[in-house]
C-alpha cells in the first residue's frame, strides 16, 4: 500500500520506523491516558499509528505482560 493507506508509515506494512515512532510518542507520555497527549483532531494519523502498534498480538501481549513496566 502507499502511505496514507493505512494505520501505518508506509501504509499497511508496518517497518522499525513504525516501531521507533511509537517508542518516541510512548516515551513522551503521549500514548497514555486515553491518548490525551495526542488529540484526535490534530493527530488522527499518529493516533492510527499508536493504535494499530498496540493492537498487534506482540504488543499486546508484551503490555499486558509483568515484563512490561509502563
Amino acid at each position: 500500500g502507499s502511505a496514507g493507506s493505512g494505520p501505518y508509515i508506509l501504509g499497511d506494512r508496518i517497518t522499525y520506523a513504525d516501531l521507533a515512532l511509537y517508542q518516541l510518542l510512548h516515551d513522551e507520555d503521549l500514548t497514555q491516558n486515553e491518548r490525551q497527549g495526542l488529540p484526535v483532531n490534530q493527530y488522527p494519523r499518529l493516533r492510527a499509528l499508536v493504535d494499530a502498534v498496540e493492537a498487534r498480538d506482540g504488543v499486546r501481549n508484551y503490555m499486558s505482560s509483568k515484563r512490561y513496566r509502563g
